[in-house]
């Protein structure tokens, strides 16, 4: 894999009136190649000497950002949550009343957020790699609650049948969204917007 070029990123982003430090767009850039990496090479094949050869970086200047690679996998699922969650909440701040229509704008940007490789690569992972702590399992499960409370809200609204389990539906809807990063084709017939209408459209039947 072709890693971002970080030095050049920085040279033009560094030209710009913005508010973050040289720390912080280099630490948000290291994210986005752990990402990558996380997500192409799997949690314990990549290493930190990965990111930081990716990165063009020494390992040693790396642990200025991550004391270790555990806290760089927390890092990333994070910002990945908090690029779903963003993108959610946004399209639920339109003005739309309809309660399945309020599922699909979810869903909609739920998988644009999920499938876009601009910029940072949203890494979702379906199962914990195996020896993360018990701590950072919680962390991460919390960060996770936030937005699944969001979209309980939504879907306690949904008209469904007296007999559906909404936590169950809960449950299958993300699973659903979240798996499409598993099998989606960037070359495929479908666009990220048009998985989230479908995918909406089978469970209201």
């Amino acid at each position: 894999m072709e890693a971002p070029d970080i030095t050049a990123a920085l040279e033009l982003e560094e030209g710009k009136p913005e508010k973050e430090t040289r720390a912080e767009i280099r630490r948000r850039k290291l994210l986005t190649i752990a990402s990558d990496l996380f997500a192409t090479k799997g949690y314990d094949a990549t290493s930190i000497r990965d990111v930081a050869a990716a990165a063009r970086m020494n390992s040693a200047s790396l642990y200025y950002h991550f004391a270790s690679k555990e806290e760089m996998f927390v890092a990333v699922e994070n910002a990945s949550v908090d690029k779903i969650h963003d993108r959610v909440s946004a399209a639920l701040a339109a003005r739309v009343t309809d309660p399945w229509e309020r599922l699909e704008a979810a869903a909609v940007a739920h998988a644009e957020a999920l499938l876009d490789r601009t910029g940072f690569r949203v890494l979702v992972t379906l199962l914990y790699p195996p020896g993360l702590s018990e701590g950072v399992r919680h962390r991460l499960a919390a960060r996770r609650d936030q937005f699944e409370r969001m979209m309980a809200e939504v879907i306690d609204t949904l008209p469904l049948a007296d007999d559906v389990d909404r936590f169950v539906f809960r449950k299958h809807y993300l699973g659903g969204m979240n798996a499409v990063g598993v099998w989606y084709s960037p070359g495929g017939k479908l666009a990220p917007a048009d998985i989230g209408r479908r995918i909406v459209r089978v469970l209201k039947g």
